[in-house]
């Protein structure tokens, strides 16, 4: 029984093996090895470490490495695995692009925790297919790790890492590697439903609202023409500047700019509310601005 069998035989059963006792296996002990001169020759070449391991039998040298020792094996295999899942996802496409004749509807759950359609569109097939690995050699780290690097990020004093911290946009992220499902971020439901919002806006078309703007200056008036978005925000309840920065983020990404190639009515749509939440933002921030001080009483006594 090796050292590492008698451990786990011991973890298991919380007593240690009766009968048994741990005999290190050495260099030596194996003839077709000790017979090998240039196995011998890489051993000594090897760390001290290593050395005592592999001559002597002494794995304790590493205790508390084998998960770093671990990780840096996967890390060898995962590189071929990103190049190996590569070349699957484009015989996948290439045998999607053969067999489908229209395009295919699917389903995923998008930013504001609602499903979605998306659409894979055979035109978009059509060509010379490229598949490549991500550039990113690390492979997968473990949430403790992620965890830890977030505390040091919140400890930083940096003004431009904790506003990049306090983005809406990382609010998930946030909250996921803290841990604690009962952690509240204030800014998490606003983000939330804007997304809802903006995925009902691009789905809706303006609103034409006829109304008279000249009746006071005669008898007649004449009708004016406002466009209007489908969903008004609430002055009062709304969260007019996370959900303005969201909107106008939204108007950069991929979605966004899909949007106003295809659904151009749509992507209007998002533009007038985006509007309304500047300008009710803006209103806000001149009547904080306006506010008078109040003015400053002194109770003390005259001397």
């Amino acid at each position: 029984m090796t050292g590492r069998q008698r451990r786990e035989w011991s973890a298991r059963r919380n007593v240690t093996p009766p009968g048994l006792r741990f005999i290190p296996a050495r260099f030596f002990d194996n003839p077709i090895y000790a017979a090998d001169k240039n196995s011998q020759k890489t051993l000594l070449a090897l760390l001290t470490n290593l050395k005592r391991a592999f001559f002597d039998g002494n794995w304790e040298v590493f205790a508390g490495q084998y998960f770093d020792r671990a990780m840096g094996r996967i890390g060898l295999v995962w590189r071929r695995m990103k190049f190996l899942h590569a070349d699957i996802m484009l015989l996948a496409v290439n045998c999607f692009w053969r067999n489908r004749p229209n395009d295919v509807e699917v389903t995923a759950l998008g930013a504001g925790a609602a499903f979605e359609s998306k659409w894979i569109r055979q035109r978009d097939l059509k060509g010379h297919l490229f598949s490549y690995p991500e550039t990113d050699e690390r492979y997968p780290t473990l949430w403790s790790q992620q965890h830890a690097v977030l505390l040091q990020l919140l400890a930083n004093p940096d003004p431009q890492m904790q506003a990049i911290l306090a983005h809406p946009e990382n609010s998930a992220l946030l909250e996921r590697l803290i841990g604690l499902e009962e952690f509240v971020i204030p800014e998490e439901e606003s983000r939330t439903k804007r997304y809802r919002e903006i995925a009902q806006l691009v789905a809706e078309m303006l609103v034409v609202h006829r109304q008279d703007v000249t009746a006071a200056a005669s008898p007649g008036g004449v009708e004016a023409e406002v466009i209007l978005p489908s969903i008004m925000p609430d002055e009062f309840a709304d969260n007019h500047a996370v959900k303005l920065e969201i909107c106008m983020r939204w108007f950069s990404s991929d979605a966004g700019q899909v949007a106003k190639i295809e659904v151009p009515l749509g992507y209007m749509n998002v533009r007038a509310h985006a509007l309304f939440h500047r300008d009710f933002l803006r209103k806000q921030t001149t009547a904080a601005v306006a506010l008078p001080t109040p003015p400053q009483v002194n109770t003390g006594r005259a001397r």
